[in-house]
C-alpha cells in the first residue's frame, strides 16, 4: 500500500483504519493536506474509500496560526468503521481566520463555514468518468452546498488537455528518434506513440548549459499573464550540454502562435504567451494548443479560477501555493469548442484586462518610487522619538511574535487581518503607508509578524505619498480593472453556459469565502515586488 516517499501519517492513519478500529468505531485524525491529492498516499485514500466519512476540516485557510512555526497546511479527517455509501453526507468544513482569538491563541472550529455534501461529491465533482484512472483519485475539501450545482455545469465541459496539440513518435528501433506531425500513410499504430505537446521546460543540469547568445532562458517567476517580466537567466542553444530537454525535444513542432508558458508554483494558474526568442527551464509547463485560444486571459477568469482552486489544486505547501503540473492543469474546464468570434471577442476581453493591470502596475510603480526616494524612519524610531505621527498607536505585544496570516486590510481607524489582529492607528498618513508596506509583502509571500510592524520605514513627510495611495487606490484606474475584470468574467460564463446568477455567486465567493478570498492571480500589479523573477545572482537555484 505505500508507494513512492510517503509521509509518516499514513503508515498510523492505515494502521488505526486496519487495526485500531472495531465495527462502528471513530477516529479523527490531524494530518497534511497531501492526504486529499498526494501519489504517495494513493492506496490510503483507497483504504478511507472502504470507511464512513464523516467529516472533513479544511484548516488551510489558517495557514500558520494552526501550528506555530509549521508551515505544513492540515486537514481534519473523521472516520467511522462502517459501509460506506457515495449518498453519505459529509460535513465538509472551511476554518478561515475569523475561527481564530488572538487574545486566547484558540482556534474555534465552531465558527467554521460548514457544508453537508454527498459524498460522491467530494471525488467526482469536476472529472467525472476520470477516477478509475490510477493517481486521480483525489479528494476535495473546499466546496460548500452552493458551489455544487455550478460545478457540475462546469462538469459538462471539455477538459484543456482535449485541446492541446501532438505529434507522434516512433517507438524504439533501428531508425533513431522520429517525430512527426502526422502518421505517415498506411504507418502501423503500435509503432507509434502519440506525445501531448503539455511538458516541463528544459532541465539545464548546470551553468554549462548556458551560452552568452542564443534563445533567452526565463523560469516560472517571469511568467505572468500579459507576457515574460524580468531579466533572463542567461541564453541557451540546442548545441548546449543539456541534461534533459523535456518538451523542446519536439522543438521542430513547437508554433509560437498557440503555445504557453504556465508557472509550475503559483496559488492559481498562471499562464503566458510564448515569444519565438524565448526558452523555459523546468519551473514552466509548456502548452501548445490544437488551435488558437488565448488560455492566459481564460484561466484569468473567475469560474475557472474557481474550479481550479476548489478542485484541482495539488501538492499544495505554503502560503496557499500549490504546484500545477500537466494531471491537474489539464482538467480546467474549456469550452467544447469555440467560433472565430468567440475567441475574437475572449481575446479582446484578455487584452482589456492585461493593458487595465499594466495601467494599475504603473501607478503603483510611481508610488514605489516616491516611497525609495523619501526619507524615513522606522516606526520604532518614530515611537521612541515622541512623534506625533504614532500618538495613540501601540503594538499588541502580547502577540508580537505571531505570524500575520491573511492579506491586511485597512478601515477608518487601524488596520486589521481577519481575527488574527487588530492595531489601532489614528494618524491616517501613518495608517496608510503602514496598510501599503505591509500588503506589498504580503503579496510577495513574506513572513511578517505582528512584531515586524515596528521595523517598517515611514517617510519623515508622510502626508504626501499618503494622499499618493489613497489616490491610486481610488482611482480610475483601478476602477477599469475591476470592470475589465468583470467583463472577462461576463464572456467566459457565457461561453460556459454560467448564468448571471451563477457568476455573482461565484465572485462573492471570491469576495468573502475564507479560502478563496486569499487566493490571487499574479497580477502585473501584484508581482512588482517579487524580487526572484529577475535577481539570478543565487548561483545554482534555478539549474534544478
Amino acid at each position: 500500500m505505500i508507494q513512492g516517499q510517503p509521509d509518516l501519517y499514513v503508515m498510523f492513519l492505515y494502521r488505526a483504519l486496519r487495526s485500531w478500529l472495531k465495527p462502528g468505531g471513530r477516529t479523527a485524525f490531524i494530518i497534511p493536506i497531501a492526504v486529499l491529492e498526494a501519489d504517495y498516499a494513493e492506496q490510503l485514500r483507497s483504504v478511507i474509500a472502504e470507511h464512513k466519512l464523516l467529516e472533513i476540516m479544511d484548516l488551510e485557510p489558517l495557514r500558520k496560526l494552526t501550528f506555530r512555526g509549521v508551515k505544513r497546511q492540515t486537514v481534519i479527517l473523521v472516520l467511522e468503521n462502517s459501509p460506506p455509501s457515495d449518498d453519505d453526507l459529509v460535513s465538509v468544513g472551511i476554518a478561515g481566520t475569523e475561527c481564530y482569538d488572538s487574545t486566547t491563541e484558540e482556534i474555534d472550529l465552531r465558527m467554521a463555514i460548514k457544508s453537508d455534501i454527498p459524498r460522491r461529491y467530494l471525488r467526482d465533482l469536476l472529472w467525472p468518468g476520470i477516477q478509475r484512472r490510477r493517481r486521480m483519485s483525489w479528494l476535495t475539501s473546499k466546496i460548500q452546498a452552493g458551489d455544487v450545482p455550478i460545478l457540475d455545469k462546469l462538469s459538462a465541459a471539455s477538459r484543456l488537455r482535449d485541446h492541446v496539440d501532438w505529434v507522434y513518435r516512433k517507438r524504439r528501433g533501428n531508425t533513431g528518434t522520429v517525430v512527426v506531425r502526422e502518421l505517415p500513410a498506411g504507418a502501423n499504430t503500435n509503432d507509434w506513440v502519440r506525445r501531448p505537446l503539455f511538458y516541463m521546460g528544459l532541465k539545464l543540469g548546470s551553468k554549462a548549459a548556458l551560452t552568452s547568445t542564443g534563445m533567452s532562458v526565463f523560469k516560472g517567476l517571469n511568467v505572468f499573464p500579459g507576457g515574460l517580466r524580468g531579466a533572463p537567466m542567461g541564453h541557451w542553444q540546442r548545441s548546449s550540454p543539456t541534461l534533459d530537454l523535456k518538451m523542446y525535444r519536439y522543438a521542430d513542432f513547437l508554433d509560437h502562435d498557440r503555445l504557453f508558458a504556465s508557472r509550475e508554483i503559483a496559488q492559481l494558474p498562471t499562464i503566458s504567451p510564448v515569444p519565438a526568442d524565448a526558452v523555459f527551464n523546468n519551473t514552466v509547463i509548456l502548452i501548445q494548443m490544437r488551435k488558437k485560444f488565448p488560455l492566459n486571459g481564460w484561466v484569468l477568469a473567475r469560474p475557472i479560477m474557481f474550479a481550479a482552486a476548489t478542485c484541482l489544486r495539488a501538492t499544495i505547501i505554503e502560503d496557499l501555493g500549490c504546484h500545477w503540473y500537466p494531471k491537474n492543469l489539464g482538467l480546467i474546464p474549456v469550452p467544447q469548442d469555440w467560433t472565430d468570434s468567440e475567441r475574437t471577442t475572449l481575446a479582446g476581453a484578455t487584452a482589456r484586462l492585461i493593458d487595465a493591470d499594466e495601467n494599475l502596475a504603473d501607478q503603483w510603480r510611481h508610488v514605489d518610487g516616491t516611497l525609495a526616494a523619501a526619507t524615513t524612519q522606522t516606526v520604532s524610531q518614530l515611537i521612541a522619538a515622541g512623534s506625533p505621527l504614532v500618538e495613540g498607536f501601540m503594538l499588541p505585544a502580547a502577540v508580537s511574535d505571531e505570524f500575520i496570516a491573511d492579506d491586511i486590510e485597512m478601515d477608518a481607524s487601524g488596520l486589521h487581518a481577519g481575527g488574527t489582529f487588530r492595531l489601532e492607528v489614528p494618524n491616517a498618513s501613518l495608517r496608510t503607508i503602514l496598510w501599503y508596506r505591509l500588503h506589498e509583502r504580503l503579496m510577495d509571500g513574506e513572513d511578517v509578524s505582528i512584531g515586524d510592524i515596528q521595523a517598517v520605514k515611514i517617510p519623515v513627510d508622510p502626508d504626501p505619498i499618503a494622499a499618493l495611495i489613497v489616490g491610486v487606490r481610488g482611482s480610475d484606474v483601478a476602477e477599469a480593472f475591476e470592470h475589465a475584470r468583470q467583463h472577462l468574467d461576463d464572456v467566459a460564463a457565457q461561453m460556459l453556459g454560467l448564468t448571471d446568477s451563477d457568476l455573482a455567486y461565484l465572485q462573492e465567493r471570491f469576495l468573502t469565502g475564507p479560502f478563496l478570498s486569499q487566493i490571487r492571480p499574479m497580477w502585473a500589479h501584484r508581482g512588482l515586488h517579487m524580487q526572484g523573477y529577475h535577481d539570478h545572482s543565487g548561483g545554482d537555484r534555478f539549474l534544478d
